[in-house]
């Protein structure tokens, strides 16, 4: 009997961390289960009740009189012992188990709380006025929550980037009426842009990909310290990219005309067809293994600001300067 009584609590038990286990599993791999996993969790519950009540009362008076059988060893006295500390064990696993349940509630709630903010945010990027023209600032507040969303959770960080760069791409498409004559992005835009650009500040070591901002017009944009997006056939006319790190980037038919480029490094960038004209490679703008032969309207002044090596390649019309030693 105290051996059936012992394998039906540690049988709860097992039954209990289970249930636990199984609520820990992405949702996804349970969804068909969830409802018979309800189910399951208020059967194990109330097994588990009796069962404790039957531990309590009767394992200790079983083990008392096993090994106490004469009257005169005073067994009441020691099944009280026995059932304070078996209840002193059972109160401290409840507390376990009931600090495990809120906490795996609590777990959800964030969780569900966090999806309806992605997809509530990710809806208003699509906000409109009465008159059908954008609604700016509803868009800028979606993606100041987006971008929130990013640093909270590693979930939702690519999904929400690679979000930002579809909406950059489709609003500020190269060629698009309206948006070449602007000066600077549209704030919406510059918004995305700025949550883009910093995304190295929340991502984890190794973490980091290129993101798609090819064929879009990026006039005047704020891009210091930038990542290494695909920027080819961008308009980055007059853009601020300082200290940018665009290694081994897609600049490819890209027009650079006018941008600041300070401190930059776009070492093993593709620069094929690349515009140049007026661009400021000063402050040691690192072009080291970057072939420059195809590139337009670039200046042997421009070049000699810049930061070369034996392996960056230039037009036959720009003069090679002296401290960068023969090419490879």
């Amino acid at each position: 009997m105290q051996v059936f009584m012992l394998s039906l609590a540690a049988l709860d038990l097992c039954l209990l961390l289970l249930l636990i286990a199984l609520r820990l599993l992405p949702r996804s791999l349970h969804r068909v289960w969830r409802l018979r996993l309800n189910y399951a969790t208020w059967a194990v519950g109330a097994l588990t009740i009796p069962a404790v009540f039957v531990v309590l009362l009767w394992l200790p008076e079983m083990m008392v009189w096993s090994y106490h059988p004469r009257p005169e060893d005073k067994p009441l006295e020691l099944i009280n012992q026995y059932r304070a500390t078996l209840a002193q064990i059972v109160g401290g696993a409840g507390l376990l188990i009931g600090a495990t349940v809120a906490w795996l509630q609590l777990r959800t709630t964030q969780a569900k709380d966090l999806a309806d903010r992605y997809y509530r945010a990710a809806e208003l990027l699509g906000a409109t006025s009465p008159g059908g023209e954008a609604n700016v600032a509803v868009r800028i507040a979606a993606i100041q929550s987006l971008g929130r969303i990013l640093r909270e959770s590693r979930e939702y960080h690519w999904p929400i980037l690679e979000l930002l760069c579809s909406y950059v791409r489709l609003q500020a498409k190269t060629g698009m009426e309206g948006v070449e004559k602007l000066e600077h992005p549209r704030d919406d835009v510059a918004a995305a842009l700025d949550v883009i650009v910093h995304r190295a500040e929340d991502s984890e070591e190794g973490e980091f990909e290129r993101l798609d901002l090819s064929w879009t017009c990026l006039k005047g944009a704020y891009l210091a310290k930038a990542g290494e997006e695909g920027l080819q056939g961008a308009n980055l006319q007059r853009a601020y990219l300082w200290f940018a790190v665009l290694d081994d980037a897609d600049l490819r038919n890209a027009d650079l005309s006018g941008a600041q480029l300070q401190g930059a490094s776009l070492r093993g960038a593709m620069v094929y067809g690349a515009n140049f004209e007026g661009a400021s490679l000063a402050g040691e703008c690192d072009i080291s293994g970057v072939d420059l032969r195809r590139s337009r309207n670039l200046s042997s002044l421009q070049v000699a600001e810049a930061k070369g090596d034996e392996t960056t390649q230039l037009p036959a019309s720009v003069q090679r300067p002296q401290h960068w030693g023969p090419t490879a």
